[in-house]
């Protein structure tokens, strides 16, 4: 089973960079892998759930599928993907100007132990969301600085 929660979520990658976003592509793995117990390809589905969803829906709609897989991470002590989760979680936020969130989310990210390196690069691009949506850009770019 864990062979076809991979082969389908190869296949709904491969259907994401084919073409406009389509979030249903993502459902059967997501279904599958929840089936099968496999908590963790659960948290990274969502992961890249809340991500499309970002995009396709705004960060509203973003908000509850990140902070989903940023629980389920947690709660399963994938201290690196939480923390990816929590740097995507942060974005989302920025963008609407949660300012506390964003700064706290990057922060717990930035402190994962097993953080994968991009982790503090974009929590840096991150911090500066915010001022950039508010049309501060000198502000942008001094939180911006790495």
């Amino acid at each position: 089973l864990s062979q076809r929660v991979e082969a389908e979520l190869g296949r709904a990658l491969l259907t994401e960079w084919d073409g406009p976003s389509r979030l249903d592509v993502l459902a059967a793995p997501r279904e599958l892998a929840v089936e099968a117990g496999m908590l963790a390809e659960v948290a990274r589905i969502d992961l890249l759930r809340a991500d499309a969803v970002w995009i396709a829906d705004g960060p509203a709609a973003a908000t509850p599928v990140a902070e989903a897989s940023v629980a389920l991470a947690s709660t399963l002590r994938l201290g690196a993907l939480e923390g990816v989760a929590q740097t995507l979680l942060a974005g989302i936020l920025a963008t609407q100007s949660d300012v506390a969130a964003t700064t706290s989310l990057l922060a717990a990210a930035v402190a994962q132990p097993d953080r994968p390196p991009e982790v503090a690069a974009v929590a840096s691009a991150t911090r500066g969301l915010a001022p950039l949506v508010a049309g501060d850009l000198a502000r942008a770019d001094t939180l911006m600085q790495p």
